[in-house]
């Protein structure tokens, strides 16, 4: 398991998609590799860099759902809060790749 594992709601991302976050976010201006876990049991590779430490640009690698269908790599605008019971994210919009 990577240090930072975003654990999503859903079978892929998409604007509005809330999930849970499990380990330290990186410093503003930093990256990490991180490990995005999806519903369906299915995992992406990713990176996340933060910019004013409430929000980062998640990209994600190319990953398999469950159901076999192919996901490309994509790149994500994201917003990250604290709640009561764990750390928690938020897709705000999908972004160009880079």
């Amino acid at each position: 398991m990577r240090e930072l594992r975003l654990e999503a709601v859903h079978t892929h991302l998409y604007p509005g998609l809330t999930g849970s976050l499990h380990g330290a976010l990186p410093k503003d201006g930093q990256g990490a590799t991180c490990e995005v876990a999806f519903s369906d049991g299915s995992q992406a590779l990713g990176t996340l860099v933060m910019e004013n430490g409430t929000q980062g640009v998640l990209e994600t690698g190319p990953y398999t759902t469950a159901a076999g269908t192919g996901i490309p790599a994509k790149r994500w605008r994201v917003d990250f809060s604290d709640t009561e019971s764990a750390p928690e994210f938020r897709v705000r919009a999908k972004l160009p790749l880079s």
